[in-house]
């Protein structure tokens, strides 16, 4: 089977992916980050930071993990996925979800389950202890302008439980077998997070020929509301302050064995710096990007993308998203609801993106690369009879434009890879 690996998956964007993570004809390698410190995997890392533990946020494999469940067990009656979402507001709640899971759990597993209970509810003790004595001024966060209090979210508790469960040290990195062991991960679907420790990713720019630290932390990068060039975002090491220097191995040997690289929607700020500093390996490789509908007010845009990828001689296929303007009711809304989150929509005219690219990259071979973005754009619409041809059909929106349609995703990825 063909390998395919996601680089990096976000907490939602990757989702649109999830169809063809349940497709067996490939197997899938989800790559995770490990620099989110907001909300409560945030939370769970400050608390946890002196317990001689090496924890990695786990917020965006919940999320993911939990949409598979649905998609896996809900029409048997099986709800995991509320159960990793819950929140819950009494710490003396925890042990009881974590019991309705592992009830759950029995029940997928015909009553085998191979954990370490008592280091589970070890783990989960240590959490309560810890909470109580941290300071309050972390136990919040800040929701459009009101302080709100966290929430003890419930899969990233039993998650992180596991991997403590398993091994203090390593716990994270050999979270996968035991996932696919207790069958919450197909044998065809593999984790790995891109580092074996947490970082920090900081935004660094140049100013009066200063170099200037606009935003510390993955939480306040979160919170910027201009325009931010890609390269400025720095990976550091919380130890040492200094920026990454040592590739991980097992990431290097995955993108080497990788037939297909997908970059997913959301955050550009998750992938991008990482594809950046494996630039060598990646462009060697077949890449697809989905992009945006919709863009952080901190993004420049698809063009953007484009134009620092050439100078990484990095050049995938850019599937980009087109919504439906025809049914003004549903377009104005999203205009609405993403324009209170700051978001934006992202422009899929081909003129628009060639000019992003030339004002970013003047010294890219705009004829080079416009003969790349023609077949691309061709993929990206899919008009182009070579492409279209070849697709099911049942892939009924491709006039319409490429939207994060699951089944669509699945179907065309199909199409286009499983007999390359």
């Amino acid at each position: 089977m063909k390998n395919l690996t996601y680089f990096i998956v976000g907490g939602h964007g990757g989702q649109a992916f999830v169809n063809l993570w349940l497709n067996d004809k490939f197997n899938h390698n989800l790559v995770f980050n490990v620099v989110d410190w907001g909300g409560h995997s945030g939370l769970m890392g400050r608390i946890l930071l002196d317990e001689h533990f090496n924890y990695l946020p786990i917020g965006d494999l919940r999320n993911n993990l939990a949409i598979i469940s649905r998609l896996r067990f809900n029409s048997n009656g099986i709800n995991l996925e509320n159960l990793l979402q819950e929140q819950v507001s009494n710490l003396d709640e925890i042990d009881l979800k974590i019991n309705e899971i592992f009830a759950l759990l029995s029940e997928i597993n015909d009553e085998k389950i191979n954990l370490d209970i008592s280091k589970i509810y070890k783990f989960t003790d240590i959490y309560r202890k810890r909470y109580k004595r941290a300071d309050n001024r972390i136990k919040y966060k800040f929701d459009e302008g009101k302080r709100v209090k966290l929430k003890h979210k419930i899969g990233n508790i039993f998650l992180t439980a596991i991997a403590y469960s398993i091994d203090s040290d390593n716990g994270f990195k050999l979270l996968n077998d035991k996932l696919q062991e207790l069958n919450l991960l197909p044998n065809n679907i593999n984790i790995s997070f891109i580092e074996d420790k947490r970082y920090i990713q900081k935004v660094v720019k140049t100013r009066f020929g200063q170099l200037e630290t606009l935003a510390d932390g993955e939480d306040m990068i979160d919170e910027l509301q201009i325009p931010i060039d890609l390269e400025s975002f720095s990976i550091i090491d919380p130890l040492t302050n200094l920026p990454i220097v040592s590739k991980n191995s097992d990431i290097v040997k995955l993108i080497e064995n990788s037939d297909l690289i997908l970059i997913p929607p959301g955050s550009e700020s998750n992938s991008y710096p990482w594809i950046f500093f494996y630039a060598s390996e990646l462009k060697t490789k077949e890449i697809i990007r989905i992009s945006n509908i919709w863009v952080e007010s901190k993004s420049y845009g698809v063009g953007h993308e484009i134009a620092l990828l050439d100078k990484y001689k990095i050049y995938p296929k850019f599937f980009i998203a087109k919504i439906d303007e025809k049914d003004k009711k549903k377009y104005l809304k999203a205009l609405g609801r993403y324009g209170l989150e700051n978001k934006k929509l992202q422009s899929s005219n081909i003129e628009d993106i060639k000019n992003q690219i030339t004002f970013f990259n003047p010294n890219c071979d705009i004829n080079k690369l416009e003969n790349n973005l023609k077949i691309n754009m061709d993929v990206l619409y899919f008009n182009g009879q070579s492409i279209k041809n070849r697709l099911p059909r049942d892939v009924s929106v491709l006039e319409q434009g490429f939207r994060h349609d699951r089944e669509q995703i699945n179907n065309v990825i199909s199409t286009l890879y499983s007999n390359n």
